[in-house]
């Protein structure tokens, strides 16, 4: 079966028309280098089907969380993985059915690990976990969150990394013309582009809505169409996306974004999003008991914050 998923992902010219055709579906102006970005979707697939690739992933998740008070990664067993299966250590938790139905309180604790987990990992390393699905998660009834698929997981050069959280810092802080400069330098428009600073940091906000609204901010379906909205759904002859490309290291991203906040939205979860980016980054200390929990681990592993420099790439 791996196999001859990867004998079709190598057939690209398949693929660009595939996508070509989602896209004109979509109804949507948004409009990659489709050949860039299936190279990558393709790559990510693949990878998918790579028992040893996803191991290796596995253990550098575990590494990096390892003695982490709530985000629990299991451990690869070496000798019962191969190239046909992959091994891991158990994690106890709830399946997804059931943690909807769990109490707002713990369903909240959650939610933030979750958050701390998807957006924390390439704030405290450069690894970027790109399959947010709940399926994938154990709920503990301590409050407590394991993660077992680590198929779709990318590795992100200091500039990548670096770039994603200075982006969304600039639009937290309302600088505009530095969102614009940044979406410059990480490619999403060339400098001569006809979007402006004020143009730019409106699409950004509409991204980043949460971590801007007042505090607390509660996730609601409506927040999930809201985060639809603001990045694909470019009705209007104007929008700035009409004018941007997507980088291919990119094309994930937004997955991130929608999957993430649906996820918080399908709890029903209210928290102070802003003070986890804040703390995440450095930029301020922790106000929730989860970040004071999470901010002694960082100390006491001694890893950097988002707007550290991690390494020169």
């Amino acid at each position: 079966m791996a196999r001859a998923i990867r004998d079709d992902l190598a057939n690209a010219e398949l693929l660009v028309t595939f996508f070509r055709f989602l896209t004109a579906a979509a109804g949507t102006a948004m409009h990659p280098d489709l050949r860039r970005a299936t190279r990558e979707i393709s790559a990510r697939i693949a990878e998918e089907t790579d028992y040893r690739h996803e191991a290796a992933n596995i253990t550098a998740f575990s590494e990096l969380y390892r003695g982490h008070p709530f985000i629990r990664v299991p451990e690869v067993i070496g000798e019962a993985s191969g190239d046909r299966v992959l091994t891991m250590t158990y994690l106890e938790g709830l399946d997804w059915a059931t943690a909807q139905e769990a109490d707002p309180n713990l369903k909240n604790t959650w939610a933030e690990v979750i958050f701390r987990f998807v957006l924390g990992s390439f704030r405290h390393a450069n690894l970027f976990h790109a399959d947010p699905h709940p399926a994938n998660y154990c709920f503990g009834v301590d409050g407590t969150v394991g993660f077992v698929d680590f198929g779709c997981v990318t590795v992100l050069s200091e500039s990548q990394r670096y770039g994603r959280v200075a982006n969304v810092r600039a639009a937290i802080d309302g600088r505009k013309h530095d969102v614009r400069a940044l979406l410059v330098e990480m490619g999403f428009i060339a400098s001569d582009s006809t979007v402006t600073a004020e143009q730019a940091y409106e699409w950004m906000a509409g991204l980043v809505y949460e971590f801007i609204a007042p505090q607390p901010v509660t996730y609601t379906h409506t927040a999930a169409r809201r985060a639809i909205g603001a990045l694909i759904d470019v009705r209007s002859p104007n929008h700035p996306f009409r004018r941007m490309s997507i980088p291919d290291d990119f094309v994930f991203s937004s997955r991130i974004h929608l999957s993430v906040t649906a996820i918080l939205a399908a709890l029903g979860a209210t928290g102070y999003a802003r003070s986890v980016i804040d703390d995440m980054d450095g930029v301020a200390e922790p106000i929730t008991p989860l970040g004071q929990q999470h901010r002694a681990w960082l100390s006491k592993r001694g890893l950097p914050y988002g707007l550290d420099t991690h390494y020169q790439s």
